[in-house]
């Protein structure tokens, strides 16, 4: 299995954008630290990417797609989700829910729950995309002022912690296939 870690958005197409602060920016740097850390600390191969998922992506191996959103209509609305496919089977789902706490609570963002995609979704490649353990995370709210502190600050502990909970679900999958 492999970990892919796709960062939204391009330096062309930049995602939201608020007072100079970049989406893309953002989630290329956190995904640079998740990588890192997978390789460095787990010894898990992973890729970034941004754009078309690569072709040698297979339905056997991990998806984290990094967003972060926009809501100027309620300044007060902050925190981090994650969306799993529509198929997704509950172990997934649980598995979602152990990753999002890995950048939720006292140091991390707000919990804002997981998701199930559904046609209101806007992230079609995502419910396409091969691989079934797929995860579509929300890293807080680009204008949200408390979001982008918990951003800056604590980018890299959270990077750790989400690829020390990534790297037990693999553990957990390589168990799977031996017992």
């Amino acid at each position: 299995m492999k970990v892919y870690i796709k960062a939204a958005h391009s330096d062309f197409s930049p995602g939201a954008v608020f007072y100079g602060r970049r989406e893309y920016d953002d989630v290329l740097k956190f995904g640079r630290l998740i990588k890192k850390y997978l390789e460095a600390k787990f010894g898990i191969s992973a890729e970034l990417y941004s754009g078309h998922e690569p072709e040698e992506m297979t339905e056997d191996d991990l998806l984290i797609v990094l967003h972060r959103g926009s809501n100027m209509k309620n300044s007060e609305k902050y925190g981090a989700c994650v969306t799993v496919k529509s198929n997704a089977s509950a172990d997934i789902q649980y598995h979602a829910y152990r990753l999002l706490m890995g950048i939720c609570g006292k140091r991390g963002f707000r919990y804002g729950g997981v998701h199930v995609f559904t046609e209101k979704n806007p992230h079609k490649s995502f419910e396409r995309s091969k691989p079934q353990k797929a995860f579509l995370f929300m890293i807080g709210f680009i204008d949200s002022a408390k979001d982008n502190r918990i951003f800056d600050n604590e980018d890299s502990f959270l990077a750790y912690q989400l690829s020390f909970r990534i790297s037990e679900i693999i553990k957990e999958s390589e168990n799977e296939d031996h017992g």
